[in-house]
Order: C-alpha cells, then sequence, then structure tokens
C-alpha cells in the first residue's frame, strides 16, 4: 500500500497534518522577511554633501542657512526644492559671480537625514553618488546566492532528508544573518548576504516540501495557496519591523535571531514519511503514521502498516534529463515560453517590492501595502484560474500589470498618490500571473521531466531576480525608467504567453510525445466526466510529480511560486 493510499485511512488533513501546516506555514512568512529586508536594509537616506571646515572658517560668522546656500547647490525634484545630493559649490572668491558659480563633487562625505531611516547600508558605506551601484548589486549578490540554493538545497534534502536539511539551513541562517549585522565592511556584508540568500532557500524549500509530502493528495493545493498568503503577510510584517526598528543592523538581528526558535520544531515536525519509505526506513515511517493517527483519532491496522511500500519509479528504467527538452524544435519553443514567463513575472515582482522605497509617500507604509495587494491577487486567481483556464488568466494579469505600470510612469509629480496607487495594482496583477505560471509550468511539462522542466524554471525565476535590483537603479537617473520597462516587459510577455497551450481541463503529459501533442489531448472533461477544477488539477500534479521517474522524483524542484 502506498503512503498516499495509508493517508485517506488515518487524514489527509487531519488534526495533525493541520499542526503542521501551521508550523510549516510560518517558515514562509520569515523567508520573506530575507528576501525582501533590502527594501529597508538598502534604502538610500536624504542626503547632501558634507561641508569641510575650511569653508566654515572661510564665510565666518554667518548662520547654518547662509552657509549651506552659499555652499550647496540646489534642485527641482518631483515638484520640491532640495540641496543637491552630489555636488557642493567651489569657495567663492572675491572676483567670484555670486550666481554663476561652479560646482564640484563632494570632498567631504555626505550629511545623511534620519528622518525616515536611522541607519542603512548606504549611510554607514556612503553608496551614493559615484558609488550608487554598489547598493543594487547587494540585492543582485543576495538573489545570487538563492540560485546557488536552489540547487544545493536540492539535492542536500534528497540526500539527508527533508528535515535535517531544514535544521542546517535555519542554523546557519540565524548565524549568517545574526553575523552580517555586525559586517565590518562592506566585502564581508556582501560575502554573508550572499550565503544568507543560499539559506534562506534552505529554510524555505525544505520546509515546503516537506509540507507537501506531509499532507494528503487532495489537499496539497492548500499548502501551496497557504505559503503565498503567509509569505504575502510576512511582507507586511517586515513593514512594521522596518517601521519600528530602522537601522539597518538591528533590523538583520531582528529577522535571523528569531529563526532560533525553529530548532523546537526538531520535537514538534517530524521528518517525511514518503523520504524515509523510499530510503528503506520503514520502521521509522510507520512510528509517524501511528503518532499521525493517534493525535487524528484513528486506528490504523498493523496489516496497513506491514503493506507500506515506497512509491515507484519508472518501470521502464529509462532516464530522462534536461536534454530531452532540447530535442525538438516544438518542445524548445514550448519549454522557452515558459522559463521566459517565470523570469519576467519574477523579475517585475521583485523589482516593483523593491522599488515601493522609491514611491512617493511613507516607504513603510507604500511596503506594506505592497505585500497586502498580493492576498487578494491569489485569491482572484483560485476564483477565476478554472471558470476561464489559464492562459487567459496568465495574459490578462499580465496585460492589466503592465498596463499599470506603463501608466505609471507617466503620472506627473503632482500626482504621487495616483502614481503609488498604480504602482501597488501593478504588484496586485504580477503576484497574480506569477501564480498562474507556476502552476501552467507544472501542467505542462511531462511527467519524465516535470522537476527538470519546473528547476530549470525556477532557475529562469532567479535570474529574474538578480536583473530586478538593477533596473530599479535605473531610477535614480530617470525616475520613471523602471516602471517603463516593467510594463513593456510584462505586455511583452503577455503576448508571447498565447502561444502556449491552454493547460485547463488536459490530463497531465505523462512522455515527451504527449507534450508534443500537447493541444491534441482531450480534456478532462472528455475524458474524466468534467473533472476539472484546479483541486483536480493540482493533486494530479503532486502524484504524479512525487511517483515520477528517478531523475523526476526529487520533489523539491516543485517549488512555491516564490521560491
Amino acid at each position: 500500500m502506498r503512503y498516499d493510499e495509508v493517508l485517506t485511512h488515518i487524514g489527509e488533513f487531519g488534526t495533525y497534518q493541520r499542526i503542521q501546516y501551521i508550523l510549516l506555514a510560518i517558515t514562509s512568512l520569515t523567508s520573506a522577511w530575507h528576501s525582501m529586508n533590502m527594501v529597508f536594509v538598502g534604502a538610500t537616506p536624504d542626503h547632501h554633501c558634507k561641508i569641510p571646515d575650511q569653508y566654515r572658517t572661510h564665510y565666518g560668522n554667518i548662520s547654518e542657512t547662509q552657509l549651506y546656500n552659499l555652499s550647496l547647490p540646489t534642485e527641482l525634484k518631483d515638484g520640491n526644492t532640495r540641496y543637491k545630493r552630489c555636488q557642493m559649490y567651489h569657495l567663492i572668491n572675491n572676483t567670484d559671480d555670486l550666481y554663476n558659480r561652479s560646482e564640484q563633487a563632494c570632498t567631504n562625505g555626505w550629511v545623511y537625514s534620519k528622518e525616515k531611516y536611522q541607519r542603512t547600508i548606504v549611510s554607514d558605506w556612503n553608496l551614493v553618488c559615484g558609488d550608487i551601484g554598489l547598493r543594487s548589486s547587494a540585492s543582485s549578490i543576495f538573489f545570487a546566492g538563492r540560485l546557488v540554493g536552489a540547487l544545493m538545497f536540492g539535492q542536500l534534502s534528497d540526500f539527508v532528508g527533508r528535515k535535517l536539511s531544514f535544521f542546517i539551513a535555519v542554523v546557519l541562517q540565524c548565524a549568517i544573518g545574526t553575523g552580517a549585522a555586525f559586517s565590518p565592511s562592506l566585502i564581508i556584508f556582501y560575502v554573508l548576504y550572499f550565503f544568507q540568500g543560499v539559506m534562506q532557500v534552505g529554510v524555505y524549500l525544505s520546509a515546503y516540501v516537506l509540507g507537501s509530502e506531509i499532507l494528503g493528495p487532495k489537499f496539497r493545493t492548500y499548502w501551496g495557496v497557504g505559503n503565498q498568503y503567509f509569505y504575502a503577510i510576512g511582507q507586511m510584517l517586515l513593514a512594521l519591523l522596518g517601521y519600528l526598528i530602522r537601522d539597518w543592523r538591528y533590523i538583520e538581528i531582528a529577522i535571523s535571531a528569531p529563526l532560533v526558535l525553529y530548532l523546537t520544531y526538531w520535537w514538534l515536525v517530524p521528518e517525511s514519511p514518503r523520504w524515509l519509505l523510499v530510503q528503506d526506513r520503514t520502521k521509522e515511517a510507520k512510528a509517524i503514521i501511528r503518532k499521525t493517527a493517534k493525535v487524528n483519532r484513528v486506528d490504523v491496522s498493523e496489516k496497513i502498516l506491514d503493506s507500506l511500500t515506497a512509491d515507484t519509479v519508472d518501470p521502464s528504467g529509462k532516464a530522462h534529463s534536461v536534454i530531452d527538452l532540447f530535442r525538438n524544435w516544438k518542445i524548445i519553443s514550448l519549454s522557452l515560453l515558459v522559463w521566459l514567463g517565470w523570469l519576467i513575472n519574477a523579475l517585475v515582482y521583485y523589482g516593483l517590492g523593491l522599488n515601493t522605497r522609491n514611491l512617493a509617500g511613507d516607504p513603510y507604509l507604500n511596503f506594506f501595502f505592497s505585500g497586502l495587494v498580493e492576498i487578494p491577487g491569489v485569491a482572484v486567481v483560485h476564483l477565476t484560474i478554472d471558470r476561464f483556464g489559464r492562459k487567459p488568466v496568465l495574459c490578462g494579469f499580465m496585460l492589466f500589470g503592465g498596463l499599470a505600470c506603463i501608466c505609471t510612469s507617466f503620472i506627473p509629480t503632482n500626482l504621487s498618490w495616483l502614481a503609488t496607487l498604480l504602482a501597488m495594482i501593478g504588484k496586485f496583477a504580477i503576484t497574480g500571473s506569477y501564480a498562474v505560471i507556476y502552476l501552467v509550468a507544472t501542467e505542462v511539462f511531462p511527467t519524465c521531466v516535470r522537476n527538470v522542466g519546473c528547476g530549470m524554471a525556477s532557475m529562469s525565476a532567479r535570474i529574474g531576480g538578480i536583473l530586478a535590483p538593477q533596473i530599479v537603479l535605473l531610477g535614480e537617473y530617470v525616475r520613471f525608467l523602471p516602471f517603463l520597462i516593467y510594463g513593456g516587459l510584462s505586455i511583452g510577455a503577455a503576448l508571447l504567453m498565447l502561444l502556449l497551450p491552454e493547460t485547463r481541463g488536459r490530463p497531465l503529459p505523462q512522455t515527451m510525445e504527449d507534450m508534443y501533442n500537447y493541444s491534441k489531448r482531450p480534456t478532462e472533461e472528455e475524458s474524466k466526466d468534467g473533472k476539472d477544477n484546479i483541486a483536480f488539477q493540482m493533486d494530479n500534479i503532486t502524484d504524479n510529480a512525487l511517483n515520477a521517474p528517478i531523475l523526476c522524483k526529487d520533489t523539491t524542484q516543485l517549488n512555491a511560486t516564490k521560491l
């Protein structure tokens, strides 16, 4: 008897699984803290050149306001006059024209406002003016770490187990994140921040896979959805933490040190019984099943336990790899479309999230609402995706979000509230499309290469995350440019996504031939008497993925949307 069959007897989502659901979903909340903390850790406070002492001596006994006006040029920014951030005047001599003075770069450092941020990596290491690119590099380095982490922990969780890999990542994340708060230099911070990205994926990935393997087939959809809601709540809580703390070093400690509480999970969360069975550790799997049945108040006989078997592999013994996705032009184009969809969605999603600090208004409220709009975004998707189909919802959300971003770029500075509103609408839409493209990937790739295909999609998303901070940086030079790029990419990708086959109601492809002939395959309504709904689809997705051939058996590639 397979493990899923045992779950139908002892309860697929009983009291025991609900407890595990909450415990593991909380990890999505803290993962959001680490994914998006650069919004506050790397924020740029208002600043201007620090006036050298010789200027004070030269101009004599004058007021601070007069000294500033004689030393610093002004500029008009977003409808307001402010001192220039990177230029100062040369000293005035008796022959100088007061109204045509020459400017020079700051020679004595900068003065940073503490109105919104007490301290950030920007103010600590002067990542402004000529060094402004070093700030965005920190975010890109973090996402590069996530790329490495996805590859590393995907293998590690199969080798040592989901539970042990989770605790390895938790301990290292806690230590590295806390250590980053004490970084004496930018280089050391970069190194620690890279590994912070590696471990963030390790914690999230291990917990996600563990949760999906503990629940029964009919309830795994709710696991994926629940993670997205907890992720959004995590972003809202991060806004509150940033507002209350306002010092990047203490923020790093606040989001890292609490992970030590996850060590209690060693006694609260079990290893995946499915993984134990595959490893031929049947005795341990039986013990977990007995405990699950006891908490769920269900009796389980020894006869059922003795019949437990591991999930089977491909009886043909044929191995598949990513190369199979490049053997035929039709399959190549389909794969590239899916991967491009992931890349663009990730780029726009993280770009809009990181760019909230550059919007008009309070940066903490902006980021809070940026997380809040994700909740209805995911909810709308799950209310519409079965009624209208994957492709219309995906393209509709991407077009809608792209138009919102483009409109944002043309809003005049005196209507900054409208620009912020449109940016939030864009975030709402891209959250929805991100959820859909994830589902499309799991439904397009056949069982024999599903994990490989989804793994490549996940890597594409990480590349999008690496590029996102660099596009945000362009806003420092041309305010509307990032939104114009996000909007253009979203609309362009939406049009390309029209080339994807509609996967709603079609049985999951099992072979490469099925993928090649996808559009010719009968729908579930034709072959399954109308069982066309997202829960049915996701049940089959997970079942096939977990019971796939040996190279596809690695469920760690079935990542949640924002892994």
